[in-house]
């Protein structure tokens, strides 16, 4: 059980949030249940994101994701439909496909939430922000754009904080409370 929920806002910010569960198993096949793993990362200038499914797996694609980032001068940063269409894809497939098969039993799916590098929400100035979710085994992207929310992962508690995180996206006062709250996590968004 492991989930993570997201949405972009109107307002150039982006939210996500998750639960920190971790599922073991041992080798008698009884599971237990820890709250004890950070599941979402600031990964690029503006980009974070989050894995759910295999720890391995998600925090090796995120570590690759994080270390290309570092490639980028200062004055350069990523438009993440560029990427999600482009090298993103095939470096998770590869790093999916390379794992071992017990970690891709459990699957992988990656959520980022970034902010438009460039490009405004009409004229305001306020980036354009975006999620983009790529599940195993191939990591096609899906796009949601700004008042839709998303998520990946299961839990019993997921449509409780979807509803949470709807009535502060919907909600214009709730709107800037909620990321005045979530806006140190996410670094810097310009």
């Amino acid at each position: 059980m492991t989930w993570i929920i997201g949405s972009p806002t109107l307002f150039g910010h982006a939210i996500l949030v998750s639960d920190i569960c971790v599922t073991f198993q041992n080798t008698a096949g009884s599971v237990e249940y820890r709250d004890c793993l950070q599941k979402i990362y600031c990964v690029g200038k503006s980009q974070i994101a989050g894995f759910s499914g295999s720890v391995n797996i998600g925090l090796k694609i995120l570590e690759e994701l994080t270390y290309e980032s570092m490639k980028l001068s200062d004055n350069q940063d990523w438009i993440m439909d560029a990427i999600a269409n482009t090298w993103f894809t095939r470096v998770a497939r590869r790093i999916f496909n390379t794992s071992e098969d017990a970690e891709k039993r459990g699957g992988c799916s990656i959520i980022i939430a970034s902010a438009h590098p460039k490009k405004n929400m009409g004229d305001v100035p306020w980036p354009i922000t975006t999620i983009h979710i790529f599940k195993s085994p191939d990591f096609g992207p899906e796009k949601f754009e700004p008042g839709t929310i998303s998520s990946i992962g299961s839990g019993s508690q997921i449509d409780v904080y979807q509803n949470e995180i709807k009535s502060v996206v919907s909600s214009p006062q709730g709107n800037v409370q909620g990321h005045m709250a979530v806006s140190p996590r996410m670094g810097k968004w310009q």
